[in-house]
């Protein structure tokens, strides 16, 4: 028997914390981490069981946006820094 997924957050909360980022991002001048950083950060979420696809089953982030942004983390702080 599988492991029950956490559910995502609700949509509010979601919608919350993308437009806080997409303001973060845009007064950063629209900086992004260097690749390395990202892959980095991605290789981090491989085999997390609260990654679904290209989703955080916690913050319920897209990954591959969210590893971009230099002011962002994982919840669980499997990011390196």
């Amino acid at each position: 028997m599988s492991d029950p997924k956490t559910p995502l957050p609700p949509l509010w909360k979601m919608a919350a914390t993308a437009a806080s980022a997409a303001v973060q991002y845009a007064a950063s001048g629209f900086q992004t981490v260097p690749q390395e950083a990202f892959d980095s950060r991605l290789q981090a979420c491989d085999g997390c069981p609260q990654r679904e696809e290209n989703r955080c089953l916690l913050c319920g982030c897209f990954l591959d946006k969210k590893a971009w942004l230099p002011f962002e983390d994982c919840p669980l702080g499997k990011w390196p820094v």
